[in-house]
């Protein structure tokens, strides 16, 4: 065998050892891939469930997890990648030498030169690309909280000012990614020259050179080139692992900060001795359960101490009231007691750190019921559990619900009511049968016949928690659960004063008198048709799969070129071709340069030099055109879109979506299209006329070869369909999976001191490891399906050299040198291109499946407002504010209205209280009323317009001013914002209602001092005006409590009513718009609710405004009701069973006429 055929088996073992090597190389990569992305994500996933919970506010977690990880996954990959260019970098300079001689060192220089270009990129890349994730991380933290209080936003009418700051947010986190991307496209700038002109300059020099010594032909030049590219390739390469790095190294500085951030020190005590005296409990003798001994607690954001000189002790067993104004520290004294807060002085010792907690801002998995109750327990014990909602009064609820017990509670509860969420709440705590409860407010959202049972059956002689000889501290206020008591810990100030229940400075303390069903009134109850236990129920799916996952959709590349701009995809297009033109046939004046003679040879390099010049400007306006036209509108406009639509969708649309489903689209899907698409987009392009290039030389020169293109196209279109039909599916099951990744981690944050306290943090965490692993599988098998594809396709690229070194070698005599190197160059970069193209195109086809969910959403979800001609009222609508309810009928669900043919008029400037038991269909008027929920017959006229022919913006915003019970507060936006979100106002407007709802002290003044977020301490502590107050972060004066949180809803609305200084026409002034609070003093004490009806009075009632107040709480309410106006209305199983007035404690008839 002669040595040309040698030169045949040796090609064929090089290139298939190629293939199988590099095969298994990426495959090793990708498992250090995953296993880096799981350990990460575990590790943050674990630090979450250990930090203070003000750590997790500002949305830190959901981005280290998400953003940061997928830029910090490949470094194993990018530092591998590293030292291996580097040999290769070596090798191919050794080659080069043999073949140009001392001519070798020459790209070298050049590559020594472009990496200038790399230092300053260095200098600079890591603090833009940190600032591009710290912004990025403010847009999810924003969309978190907007997405977590949805219900209460939307009835606030606030979608278009939240909008507007979520678009702002996006806005800067585009400008800041401009910032990073500018210095990307000066670097690729340097690398596409040293890619080019490294040949250029060295064949020209080389030419000069041979001059004098006639070595300059087709043997060298070809040889020469594929050699540069052992040396120029892996040089750029290492330059282009370097910026990546860096960003990496950002991102992993932010993963490293969290994760060495403090954990949360729990210094509680755990080992108790017996008190001996026991003057705390009815059981003397007995065992302290808690003890608080000299405890001062302050917080951060204030000088003044919550809480101060604390000595109290709980023994087993007993049974603890803690009741005090809004703000005295009650929720505070429970989260010391839980270790959320750490005592600034003193000790707090518990016989066990595992405690049952109710909080006040009840916070619920997106779980079934029974889970949630059972705490996803695999083994449920029925007959505990039947006992367990027999005495939270669920029994009735769970059966009128079509799942029952499996029935899904939605993201924040969202698909039941604040009472059922806070008796579902309730029943987690005694189900758990922890011998410690601490339960903060856990009836203020509960009427009265309900809470009665309540706590007859958990607090009474006979109840679960004497039985169980639970210790448990019941945070309320009012004087009717003092009987109930061991002991009452009153808090005033930060004084703290142990009582005995009939103490007589308890005396004064007036019980909070709710509405209760009289016994002898119709339709005092519901009917009960028995519970059952629904334990194979079904739970509720999300969308269908899309259809066109495993065929794909041409519609796709439509929807994305849109949001592009066309003239910026023509621009790319264009830069792209002369490109692919100008690279291509300064290969083909190569040919004519070595078969000419010498006094040609300027011609040839002026040619070949002006080719490669054209050649980087064009891919450079490529890379400019990709990066700062197309990444950034592509970014805003489907991320505007995708908003849009998600602040439009009706509120049935959260009940079926988690809040982490969402929350994912605007976190991975955008960040695929801001990051993934338009890069892909653009490597498509480049291959697409590179191929269409190499195609026409290579006929040009050997057309009997160029006919093997046709047959290596067939082939690779069957290989790539197979692997389409695959990869799109895999991408779309890896989307959807890190949406279970992104629900579990947004559980944890907001759950985290409910999980903390019942010990669950083992129980979260194995629950993520399990996310985790599902999200993680469909991954993997793409990463393994892509290795399978490169294999393929590098095999093909070994059967075609190996076939054209055959032929080489059989038909040596008939061919010339020149067309043989050219032939074999253009053979193997066009197979190579043809490969490459099929790569990028599936890459690009799978990370389609961002921009199919994001068109999903944007077709398919449904919006608020209907397809139908809109009345337009008059400016000074509504004027009276009187209101007709004709024959309404509504619900959640067309089987099952729960508002069945109501009808009422209420005048102008009326007072209306509206109670009824829990689940009786108060709030389903509340929502109907506002437009979230769809009347399914009937009509509801205000000043004789029927509001269902208006826009719900108009609704929202003008006819309706709304306290919901749970107060719409976005932590990281300012408190003016969060106040005044359309800023309307001045300075001294916003103050003055803080002032007066006490939520900012001024110690001179202020009568409610215990309520103040602010005060004016911080403004001589801090030395800024109360202008910069107002624009710090909300986040910074938190934890409040509930009942502040309270007030502050309370005072949105009283900021609502006041004149805007932005519109000066005369008619807006007599609009009167109707006034309507859902439980919005239910967590105030006594003292803080009259002051809030002194100021409806003042603001609403005196005014003119009507007012329609939805309440279980009759104390302060019944004292502004005026005579022969205002009344209270009974409702009960979605109907006005009665109509009484509660005036003064006596009757009288109301002007509320019920049809």
């Amino acid at each position: 065998m002669d040595s040309g055929y040698w030169l045949v088996v040796l090609a064929t073992g090089t290139y298939c050892g190629i293939a199988m090597a590099t095969s298994s190389y990426r495959h090793r990569l990708n498992r250090l891939q995953m296993v880096t992305r799981g350990a990460l994500i575990g590790l943050i996933h674990d630090r979450s469930l250990r930090v203070e919970q003000s750590y997790n506010q500002d949305g830190k977690a959901l981005t280290l997890m998400g953003a940061d990880v997928d830029s910090v996954d490949t470094c194993g990959e990018m530092f591998h990648e590293t030292w291996a260019q580097v040999v290769e970098v070596l090798a191919g300079t050794s080659l080069l030498a043999r073949q140009i001689g001392w001519f070798a060192p020459l790209p070298l220089l050049i590559v020594f030169g472009c990496s200038r270009m790399s230092a300053y990129v260095a200098k600079h890349l890591q603090g833009r690309q940190s600032d591009w994730s710290a912004a990025t991380q403010d847009r999810l933290a924003m969309m978190t909280a907007t997405l977590g209080g949805i219900k209460s936003m939307k009835i606030l009418g606030l979608e278009k000012a939240t909008t507007c700051l979520v678009l702002n947010l996006r806005a800067r986190e585009i400008a800041m990614s401009i910032r990073l991307r500018w210095l990307m496209v000066a670097y690729n700038a340097s690398a596409n020259t040293l890619g080019i002109f490294s040949p250029v300059l060295t064949l020209i020099l080389f030419a000069v050179f041979r001059s004098t010594k006639d070595v300059f032909n087709a043997d060298v030049v070809f040889t020469t080139i594929a050699l540069l590219g052992l040396v120029t390739h892996p040089a750029n390469m290492i330059m282009t692992i370097i910026p990546r790095a860096i960003a990496s190294l950002a991102n992993f500085e932010r993963i490293h900060a969290y994760l060495i951030q403090g954990s949360l020190k729990d210094q509680r005590v755990t080992k108790l001795s017996s008190t001996g005296g026991g003057t705390h409990s009815r059981h003397p003798g007995q065992r302290p359960a808690i003890v608080l001994e000299n405890v001062k607690v302050q917080l951060h954001f204030n000088p003044r101490p919550v809480l101060q000189n604390v000595n109290f002790h709980i023994n087993e067993g007993a049974i603890f009231v803690c009741s005090g104004p809004v703000g005295s520290g009650k929720s505070t004294l429970a989260m010391a007691i839980l270790g959320e807060i750490i005592p600034t002085e003193g000790r707090i010792a518990v016989t066990d750190k595992t405690i049952a907690f109710c909080g006040p801002l009840v916070w619920l998995p997106n779980v079934s019921i029974r889970d949630t109750i059972c705490g996803s327990s695999a083994n449920v014990d029925i007959e505990w559990y039947q006992t367990v909602i027999q005495a939270c009064s669920l029994k009735a609820d769970l059966e009128s619900l079509a799942a029952g017990d499996m029935t899904l509670v939605g993201s924040n509860g969202i698909n039941v009511s604040g009472g059922q969420k806070s008796r579902i709440a309730l029943a987690r705590a005694v189900y758990s049968r922890s011998h410690t409860m601490v339960l903060d407010d856990p009836f203020s959202a509960i009427d009265g016949a309900v809470e009665t049972n309540i706590l007859n059956a958990l607090l009474g002689p006979e109840g679960i928690f004497r039985k169980l000889r639970s210790t448990v501290l019941l945070i309320a206020n009012g004087a009717q659960y003092y009987p109930f008591a061991d002991r009452v810990v009153l808090l005033s100030g930060t004084r703290v004063h142990v009582l005995s229940p009939q103490d007589d400075r308890l005396r004064a303390d007036a019980q909070m008198i709710k509405f209760h069903v009289s016994q002898n009134a119709t339709g005092t109850g519901r009917p009960e048709k028995g519970f059952k236990l629904q334990m194979d129920g079904t739970r509720i799916e999300d969308a269908a799969e899309d259809a066109s996952r495993r065929t794909g959709d041409s519609a796709l590349y439509g929807y994305y070129f849109d949001s592009v701009g066309i003239p910026n995809i023509l621009l790319m297009a264009s830069c792209t071709a002369f490109y692919a033109f100008c690279l291509t046939f300064s290969q083909y004046i190569l040919k004519w340069w070595v078969e000419s003679n010498a006094a040609n040879s300027w011609q040839y390099i002026l040619s070949y030099s002006s080719f490669s010049t054209m050649a980087l400007i064009a891919t450079n306006g490529t890379m400019w055109s990709t990066h700062i036209l197309i990444a950034p509108r592509s970014g805003s406009t489907l991320h505007a879109r995708l908003l849009g639509k998600i602040m439009n969708a009706p509120l049935s649309y959260f009940s079926t979506f988690e809040v982490g489903t969402i929350l994912n689209k605007f976190g991975q899907d955008i960040q695929l299209v801001d990051k993934q698409l338009p890069s892909a987009f653009a490597n498509l392009s480049t291959q697409i006329f590179k191929l269409l290039m190499q195609g026409i030389i290579l006929f040009a020169v050997q057309p009997m070869i160029a006919m093997t293109l046709p047959f290596c196209s067939i082939f690779v279109y069957f290989i790539q369909r197979v692997y389409l039909r695959t990869s799109r599916q895999l991408r779309f099951m890896d989307l959807e999976s890190k949406s279970k990744l992104y629900a579990s981690f947004i559980d944890t944050v907001e759950g985290i001191a409910t999980i903390r306290a019942f010990g669950w943090e083992d129980r979260f965490k194995n629950n993520n490891i399990e996310k985790l692993d599902i999200s993680q599988s469909p991954l993997y098998l793409l990463l393994c399906l892509q290795r399978w594809l490169n294999v393929v396709l590098d095999l093909l690229i070994a059967g075609i050299a190996v076939v054209l070194i055959t032929s080489a070698v059989a038909f040596r005599d008939t061919a010339t040198g020149t067309d043989i190197g050219i032939a074999l160059n253009m053979i193997i970069a066009a197979n190579t291109t043809l490969l490459r193209l099929v790569e990028t195109w599936t890459t690009l086809e799978t990370s389609l499946g961002a921009v199919a969910r994001l068109r999903s959403v944007d077709q398919d979800t449904p919006s608020e407002e209907k397809d139908c001609d809109y009345l337009e009222p008059s400016l000074h609508w509504p004027r009276k504010g009187s209101i007709s309810i004709n024959h309404i009928s509504a619900g959640y669900s067309q089987k099952a209205p729960v508002l069945r043919d109501v009808n009422m008029d209420i005048q102008p400037g009326q007072k209306v209280i509206l109670c009824g038991r829990t689940g009786s269909g108060k709030s389903t008027l509340f929502l109907t009323l506002l437009q979230l929920l769809n009347a399914e017959a009937g009509s509801i006229e205000v000043d004789g317009v029927d509001i269902s022919h208006l826009p719900v913006h108009v609704i929202r915003r003008r006819c309706f001013i709304a306290v919901p019970q749970d107060a719409f507060i976005l932590p990281t936006a300012s408190v003016r914002f969060n106040l005044d979100p359309y800023n309307e106002h001045q300075d001294g407007t916003i103050l003055e209602i803080l002032e007066k709802t006490g939520l900012w002290l001024d110690s001179s003044t202020s009568q409610l001092q215990n309520t103040s977020l602010v005060n004016t301490a911080n403004v001589l502590l801090h030395g800024l005006p109360y202008s910069d107050i107002l624009s710090q972060p909300f986040a910074s004066f938190l934890p409040a409590s509930r009942g502040q949180m309270q007030m502050f809803a309370f005072a949105q609305a009283l900021l609502r009513v006041q004149p805007s200084t932005h519109d000066q026409n005369p008619a807006l002034g007599e609009r009167k718009p109707i006034i309507i609070l859902d439980e919005a003093g239910s967590s105030l004490d006594l003292k803080t609710e009259a002051k809030m009806q002194e100021l409806m009075k003042e603001y609403f009632t005196d005014p003119g405004h009507t007012v329609i107040t939805i309440a279980h709480r009759l104390n302060n309410a019944r004292e502004d009701l005026r005579p022969g106006l205002d009344s209270v209305v009974w409702m009960e199983d979605g109907r006005f069973e009665e109509l009484q007035s509660y005036i003064k404690g006596t009757m009288d008839t109301g002007r509320v006429s019920i049809r």
